[in-house]
């Protein structure tokens, strides 16, 4: 019993396969694949900014010289920069110095127990600055000294929940809330 090469069980798929290639494809099938490959893509960013590219940097010695002074100049004035603090005054005390002022934080929350202001002026530490109840019902404040000429963020913690001043300009604080804002 001899085997010929198109009796094999083994060359069936490669003939079906031969076969396809006799096959015409509806002409609608066509002009829609042709159309899809002349169309260029859609331009969006996050896929652009996803993309990797080849980048060259060439820099003579000099260059790179230059650049390294700059960054080392730059730090070292952003680090001599003081922090924001706030220096409080001795009690019974006038104002420490000329460039400070005081400044009234007050809020109306009905029904609440525990109300502080945190912002950039005390390190976002509530425990620092706890409004007291005020003669009339449902009113905080407290007095801070603050500096002239900055400006500040701020919120109200209000029995563990951080709410705007409802008074105050406000921006958003990059973490999908807002923060008010006072410049003084």
């Amino acid at each position: 019993m001899n085997k010929t090469l198109h009796d094999s069980d083994d060359e069936k798929p490669i003939l079906q396969l031969r076969a396809l290639g006799a096959v015409k494809p509806p002409a609608l099938l066509v002009a829609r694949v042709m159309q899809k490959v002349q169309e260029p893509a859609p331009f969006h960013l996050w896929n652009w900014l996803r993309t990797p590219r080849k980048v060259e940097l060439r820099l003579s010695p000099l260059w790179a010289v230059g650049g390294v002074a700059v960054v080392a100049a730059m730090t070292l004035l952003t680090s001599s920069a003081r922090p924001l603090t706030v220096a409080q005054p001795p009690a019974g005390s006038e104002l420490s110095t000329e460039s400070q002022v005081l400044v009234r934080f007050v809020i109306h929350v009905q029904g609440a127990r525990e109300v502080a202001v945190a912002g950039d002026f005390n390190g976002w530490d509530p425990a620092r600055a706890p409004l007291q109840a005020a003669a009339k019902p449902d009113i905080f404040a407290i007095t801070l000294p603050l500096t002239k000429g900055e400006t500040y963020t701020y919120k109200f913690l209000v029995d563990g929940k951080w709410i705007e001043d409802p008074t105050a300009e406000a921006r958003p604080d990059g973490f999908g809330a807002r923060n008010s804002i006072l410049r003084l």
